[in-house]
């Protein structure tokens, strides 16, 4: 899909979003906290504008994070967390649609896209829910389909 149309996409699922405060995300993925996940999950479509650029992102600077585990079984903020993500929904798919396109440079050079690298890693780009670049690093926050 041609940048023009995505930035479509995005313009168009950002009409009933309100933006909150830009997320700072550590690059070590065991530090990302609920407020770190939240604030992810309402920067959504200005993540996504991001992550149009980072194209050709080195494997080694993508960190992903598994939002249950994160919330160390914290049920409350699990079901707060799994709300906004179903409110959400159009602004999530933007970001995975822009995703879907990504270049990911992995170990030896090899060229390979973002579903590759997360099909590598047993992770579906559908269970992504929430990106935030930081310092050329990209960290993606996934929660898992129920088993």
């Amino acid at each position: 899909m041609k940048i023009s149309m995505k930035l479509t996409i995005l313009a168009i699922a950002a009409a009933p979003l309100t933006l909150s405060a830009p997320a700072l995300a550590d690059n070590n993925c065991g530090s990302s906290d609920e407020s770190t996940i939240i604030q992810s999950m309402n920067r959504v479509l200005g993540q996504a504008e991001e992550v149009m650029l980072l194209d050709g992102i080195q494997a080694s600077n993508i960190c992903l994070v598994n939002v249950n585990e994160s919330l160390n079984g914290d049920i409350v903020t699990l079901l707060a967390v799994e709300r906004l993500a179903a409110l959400n929904d159009l602004q999530i798919g933007a970001l995975q649609s822009v995703l879907s396109d990504l270049i990911v440079i992995a170990a030896g050079d090899d060229v390979i896209d973002i579903e590759d690298f997360l099909n590598d890693n047993d992770i579906s780009l559908e269970d992504i829910v929430a990106a935030d670049v930081a310092s050329g690093n990209l960290i993606l926050f996934y929660m898992p389909a129920p088993v």
